[in-house]
């Protein structure tokens, strides 16, 4: 499996912005959230896929890193199978009844069936050295043929229910087929041309005299044992020695937790793993007898990664445990979690509140790192919102906010009694005043703004002219997400409407409550508003107002993709980004960011500005720092688009150098403070090029390469550095 073990340098990938007409955004990495469904997962070594219902993920470096694919597949998928065969990777997917290839461990994606014409959801499947085979809800298994790139049937008709594949060595396989709660085991010693019913269905005495036939889910061949795990609560594992004429029972009840996943591992005939809804166990006289070694509950799937350490795919993320599942939890991986807005903080970090706590972005390497997830006295935090007001930040949640007044080194968790048991969800500042607005989570409470003219010392409560709304449907989800200004407004930007203040906070005029979405920007002293609605009439409008909210006139759609048509549903939001006043289009091609021209009136797509997603309304916000845009997205972390768009000299890690020239043709020269032994060159989709070793390396030759940018990694042997590069 050598050949697939490459080196992948995930963070140069999506660190990068290239200038180019298949530019997209790219994923940051993070925020990482360890818990989510985890359906499926492969891994040889140190690579390994997994498949959640948030999307696709890979790693190449024993999971010190995990990408995100989307090319070719859509970031939101929900795999229900991996497989790896004959150099072609085969992932099956809940989301649309897909079956998705790659010729390239995962870089690229075709989706399509094929010649299967009958698919529900694939969930059983399993792969030999040259083969490959696929089956699920409600369609028969199909191999596929790697000469006509194709899928061809094994048999059966009708909608049949795939529930266990596996092969067992060579061309052989055992299966189970039938309809969705009942099924025939099978076997093939020709990769599935045809097929033999075994002499007795695996059957459990559960008591009472009453005997029921069981499922087969997986199995497993030890020796000449074949192992049976079912789909059924409270069957045991099953073996045969004599190839399923007899069966018997092994000691481990309840061998079920889902209806579909990989229940067995072979690490050798005398130790196998299986799980059951109690935890992970073994065995180590081929299934008779088992110890648990893992309490875990919910488990989907498992697989060997990285040696010796074992993956096991949960309802609540993925925990990797040392010593094939022996020894402690090392690590838990995950997928990218939904995020609060961004908050540049004044000494320049990138902050995101989550469920875990604070998180900090580093631009520069392209990762994500905890920045604050305790109190000052230990207890646990997270933030659903942040604000910094001066050097005091604020993290919030639905229930608690937390208070830092030393930039975030320590944090204390602050009382509700001042908003009248209410919680804040946005602070701000106006003028001497502190702005705070409030939510009320649990009960019908509309929310509610105070302010402070003595640093926060006490507050009082503003006043509206008018009732404030619960929200769409007369909900209590209103809420103030934020505040933004003009020259001469103070905006509280809700779910459900928006509020204005022209006296600094002090009383407030409330709009809205029939809308389901509600977005505001702002341009100099014009106020643009997003609203969506459902009911009665789904509609989308963009207007302006440049009179503090008193009067609105609606945005012309000239530029969107469908600008000719009436009421147009394809954008998503309103932001200003860059000093220009953006919207999201969601739907209809071009899909992508587009800005509006305040002397034209028109809108134009930011080039590169799409992103993978189905669920393109799953955009929450979007920001622009320091020349990079960055859009968060439901469940799907955050994205980027831009950065360093001139070339110049950059470490990006620990060891220093210099490289020329740059916009470079025919070679390249380095100059470090240590001797350079090796020099990898990466192109703009990853893909590397070219290496060199050497003892000291001082001279690159780059005639052969095509123009575009390039990303150089350099090593010293202790120490590893990356800086972009132009061909030209």
């Amino acid at each position: 499996m050598h050949e697939i073990m490459r080196t992948f340098y995930a963070i140069l990938v999506t660190t990068l912005f290239f200038h180019s007409a298949n530019a997209q955004m790219t994923f940051t990495g993070g925020p990482i959230n360890t818990s989510g469904q985890c359906w499926s997962i492969w891994a040889s070594g140190d690579s390994a896929f997994m498949g959640y219902n948030e999307g696709l993920y890979r790693t190449t470096n024993g999971g010190s890193t995990w990408e995100h694919l989307t090319n070719g597949i859509p970031a939101d998928v929900d795999p229900r199978t991996i497989e790896y065969s004959n150099k072609k990777l085969i992932v099956g997917t809940n989301d649309g009844s897909r079956i998705y290839q790659s010729d390239d461990f995962g870089d690229n994606f075709t989706g399509g069936t094929g010649t299967i014409t009958a698919i529900a959801i694939p969930t059983a499947s399993s792969s030999g050295p040259k083969n490959s085979m696929i089956g699920g809800t409600l369609f028969q298994p199909y191999t596929f043929d790697f000469s006509n790139d194709n899928w061809i049937s094994t048999g059966g008709t009708g909608f049949v229910t795939t529930h266990g594949i596996r092969y067992m060595g060579g061309d052989t396989i055992w299966i189970n087929r039938g309809a969705v709660t009942s099924g025939t085991t099978s076997f093939s010693h020709d990769n599935g041309k045809t097929w033999t019913d075994i002499p007795t269905e695996p059957q459990t005495d559960v008591g009472g005299g009453v005997i029921l036939s069981s499922v087969a889910q997986d199995f497993l061949k030890v020796g000449n044992r074949i192992l049976v795990g079912t789909n059924l609560t409270g069957f045991p594992v099953l073996y045969t020695d004599d190839y399923g004429s007899t069966w018997e029972a092994g000691d481990l009840k309840s061998t079920t937790w889902s209806d579909y996943g990989k229940r067995f591992i072979r690490v050798n005939d005398n130790h196998i793993l299986t799980v059951n809804l109690e935890g992970i166990w073994k065995s180590t006289d081929k299934g008779e007898t088992w110890s648990k070694i893992q309490s875990l509950t919910k488990i989907r799937t498992m697989s060997i990664f990285n040696g010796n350490h074992l993956l096991v795919g949960t309802d609540e993320g993925v925990c990797e445990f040392d010593n094939y599942g022996d020894g402690s939890l090392i690590t838990k991986h995950g997928t990218a979690a939904s995020s609060s807005r961004l908050l540049l903080l004044q000494s320049g970090e990138i902050l995101a509140g989550t469920g875990s706590g604070i998180v900090q972005y580093n631009s520069t390497t392209n990762t994500w790192s905890t920045f604050k997830d305790t109190t000052a006295t230990g207890s646990l935090m997270f933030a659903s919102s942040l604000a910094e007001v001066d050097d005091t930040i604020f993290a919030m949640n639905d229930d608690q906010f937390f208070v830092s007044g030393d930039n975030g080194k320590t944090f204390h968790k602050r009382g509700k009694s001042a908003f009248g048991g209410q919680t804040p969800s946005a602070v701000t500042k106006a003028g001497n005043k502190r702005i705070v607005a409030t939510q009320e989570a649990t009960t019908f409470r509309a929310p509610k703004i105070y302010y402070s003219d003595d640093n926060g010392a006490s507050y009082k409560e503003a006043k509206f002219s008018n009732n404030v709304s619960l929200g769409y449907g007369g909900k209590s989800g209103n809420m103030v997400e934020e505040f933004i200004s003009t020259s001469g407004a103070l905006i509280a930007d809700m779910q459900a409407g928006y509020a204005i203040s022209t006296d600094g906070g002090l009383n407030w005029t409330f709009t809205g409550g029939v809308w389901d979405a509600s977005f505001l920007a702002v341009d100099g002293s014009s106020i643009y508003h997003y609203r969506s609605t459902t009911l009665p009439i789904a509609k989308r409008v963009i207007e302006v107002s440049t009179d503090n909210g008193d009067t609105w006139t609606d945005v012309p759609q000239t530029g969107l993709p469908n600008s000719g048509g009436s009421n147009y549903m394809g954008i998503w939001g309103i932001w200003s980004l860059d000093g220009k006043i953006s919207t999201y289009n969601s739907f209809e091609e071009t899909r992508g960011i587009y800005q509006f021209n305040t002397s034209s009136k028109e809108w134009s797509l930011v080039p590169g500005s799409n992103a993978p997603f189905q669920d393109m309304d799953g955009i929450t916000s979007m920001h622009f720092f320091n020349d990079v845009t960055y859009a968060n997205w439901q469940s799907n972390g955050t994205w980027k688009l831009g950065g360093e768009s001139n070339i110049h000299e950059t470490s990006k890690f620990n060891l220093q150098i210099e490289v020329y020239p740059n916009p470079v043709h025919d070679q390249i020269f380095l100059r470090s403070e240590s001797p350079i032994t090796k020099v990898e060159i990466y192109d703009a989709a990853g893909k590397r090029v070219q290496v060199v070793s050497d003892n000291s390396i001082t001279v690159v030759n780059t005639l052969h390469l095509k123009a575009g940018f390039y990303t150089i990694a350099y090593s010293d042997g202790n120490n590893t550095g990356y800086t972009k590069l132009m061909k030209h």
